[in-house]
């Protein structure tokens, strides 16, 4: 039998055949790029930034950017939880501008991060040139910390029931990966640490001649004048009219008529009330004493205080427990002078033999007061109260400019007073002296305000001259009683029960008192249970502590007594450790001087740093 020839099997593919497979590679590939994007791989191989002998890829971008995001997020979300910063989490940062009106919140953030980066590999690069810098310790205890910080984050993930992997994702970007962010971590702890080597010579290296150059370049850091002001100004507007009324709306020549007339008659008005105040503001202007200012300018706001203090006092009474108007206008007459002597004087409660009695006094003990009368027994001390707030609101601090007319009147002497040399064209001049007055007047140049006789005066009265800060710093110990109604971490719920406690331990330190005084290290030995995480501040200066710490701090003489306050804390039992001897604006100068000499110095570094902006459009929501 014949052998039968095998025929050719290979076949030519047909064009369907061939897109068909094509769209099979496709497929198939479409699968590996999308498991590939899903564990982060193409953005970790991509470049974020780089220099020399340092290179961030873009998963250790995406812990930079998420990193620099969260610190901003964290550090305003109480503004933005109440509004007063706009800013949606969840809506694209690119349509969202930032405060300034202008820039949007991905460029913000994408800016932000480029700035940490490139400082973090310009340090690290320095670092490893530094003769003085042994870079290898330096790497080998940034390791150690990036470790350390993993380790923690295994933790934290533990006990939220997630892998270290799905955990850190969730708070540094889908992109990055553990190895990753050990290498960030390294990069950024180096950084830090060589920060502080640097910081620390430039501290070392300020003296007081660099101080005294900082505080003459810087006046406006140091230098400050205190007044009270009084403004009066427009307190009538036209009368609005309506168009409709007249043919031809607002182009007919009786609607102009009518607003003409609408604001003469504001404009009269308002001319007469410049008057008025005029005169307020010349009475206030012949005062030579604190004491006689305050009077007056207490005087001239005393109705409007009065009302209101009253308007909240019978807020909720029904109209026949009110006094009548003769009653009401008798009172406050009876209570002026009283309570505005008591506000001079520094007190918040009239003294007992000057308190005012309720009008039914000759009523017998039995009879049952009005509500009134009930009212009139606080009503002098919340009025105290409002007109403090009438001094405490007008009374301001503004630091040292020549920009203004009233920086002029009160810093045109500051130069002279310390010595400072002026530069060309600069004008020489004195400062106001205490007690001084300054007047100024607002001119409005606009039709519309110039129609209804629009004005602002006030009347500046100096009540402290210009100056710097020369009292010394001092040193405070203390040991907290702290008071939590939840009773967190050992606090007492209640007042009572941490005031016991203070005072027990007060006594006890009391006993120990040689000539009134304690050694530090004895009160040291009580504080070792201090509810606060320092027992010793070091250094203190005027506006650091809570006002009763610092009332106390600030008024004791001699070192080692000791004292009991209480503030929104707690009861502190307090230990004077005495003063540095230091003024307090040197401290302010020699850390100004160290900051400045450290820019001077990174701006003249000169690794080069490159950054790949298109990473960001994956790590933001943009």
């Amino acid at each position: 039998m014949a052998q039968i020839k095998p025929t050719n099997t290979k076949k030519k593919m047909s064009g369907s055949a061939i897109a068909a497979l094509i769209v099979t590679i496709a497929i198939l590939f479409g699968l590996v790029v999308s498991l590939l994007a899903g564990t982060g791989l193409f953005v970790r191989v991509r470049k974020g930034a780089s220099s020399d002998n340092f290179k961030i890829n873009g998963s250790m971008m995406s812990y930079y950017a998420n990193s620099y995001y969260q610190n901003w997020y964290s550090q305003y979300y109480y503004y933005i939880m109440f509004g007063m910063i706009k800013f949606d989490p969840n809506a694209p940062l690119s349509e969202q501008l930032t405060t300034d009106g202008k820039t949007n919140y991905y460029d913000y953030f994408v800016n932000g991060t480029k700035s940490t980066v490139t400082t973090y590999l310009k340090y690290c690069e320095e670092a490893m040139v530094d003769p003085e810098v042994n870079y290898n310790d330096l790497e080998a205890e940034a390791e150690k910390y990036a470790d350390e910080s993993v380790d923690s984050l295994k933790k934290a993930a533990k006990e939220n029931s997630m892998s270290l992997k799905a955990y850190i994702r969730q708070y540094f970007g889908q992109y990055i990966s553990v190895r990753d962010l050990k290498k960030a971590l390294v990069i950024e702890h180096i950084a830090s640490d060589y920060y502080e080597i640097v910081h620390d010579r430039k501290f070392d290296a300020v003296d007081e001649a660099r101080e005294d150059k900082y505080f003459g370049d810087h006046l406006n850091e140091f230098i400050s004048a205190e007044y009270i002001v009084y403004t009066l100004g427009s307190t009538v507007t036209a009368e609005k009219v309506d168009e409709t009324k007249y043919e031809g709306g607002k182009n007919s020549q009786e609607y102009k008529d009518a607003v003409a007339a609408a604001e003469a008659k504001a404009k009269e008005a308002n001319e007469k009330a410049k008057v008025d105040a005029k005169e307020k503001l010349d009475k206030l202007a012949t005062a030579t004493t604190l004491e006689e200012f305050k009077t007056m300018f207490l005087e001239f706001n005393y109705d409007q205080a009065f009302q209101s203090t009253y308007d909240t006092a019978v807020k909720n009474f029904a109209s026949g427990d009110k006094p009548s108007t003769e009653d009401l206008e008798a009172y406050k007459a009876e209570l002026k002078d009283k309570v505005i002597a008591a506000v001079v004087a520094g007190k918040d409660d009239l003294d007992k033999e000057e308190e005012t009695t309720p009008a039914a006094e000759e009523s017998t003990e039995t009879t049952t007061k009005t509500k009134w009368e009930k009212a009139q027994e606080t009503f002098p001390k919340s009025l105290i109260t409002a007109l403090n707030k009438v001094i405490t609101d007008n009374t301001k601090t503004v630091s040292y400019t020549l920009d203004t007319d009233l920086g002029k009147f009160l810093f045109a002497g500051v130069k002279d007073q310390y010595g400072i040399e002026y530069k060309e064209g600069e004008e020489k001049g004195t400062n106001a002296p205490l007690h001084d007055h300054f007047f100024d007047e607002t001119e409005y140049t606009a039709d519309a305000d110039k129609n209804i006789g629009k004005y602002s005066m006030s009347l500046y009265f100096v009540t402290e001259t210009a100056h710097r800060d020369e009292y010394s710093l001092r040193d405070v110990g203390h040991i907290l009683f702290k008071i939590d109604e939840k009773g967190t971490d050992g606090a007492y719920k209640t007042e009572a029960a941490a005031k016991i406690a203070a005072d027990k331990l007060y006594e006890e330190i009391k006993a120990q008192l040689v000539d009134g005084k304690i050694t530090k290290e004895k009160f040291e030995e009580f504080g070792k249970d201090t509810h606060d995480s320092n027992v010793f501040y070091e250094d203190v200066a005027k506006g650091q502590m809570v006002a009763e710490f610092e009332d106390w701090l600030f008024a004791a003489e001699t070192e080692g007594e000791i004292g009991l306050v209480k503030s929104e804390y707690g009861w502190h039992i307090m230990y004077y450790g005495g003063e540095t001897g230091e003024p307090a604006w040197r401290p302010t100068a020699h850390e100004g001087a160290t900051n400045e000499d450290m820019d001077t110095w990174f701006e003249a570094l000169t690794h080069n740093v490159t950054v790949n902006d298109s990473i960001f459009e994956k790590v933001f929501n943009k």
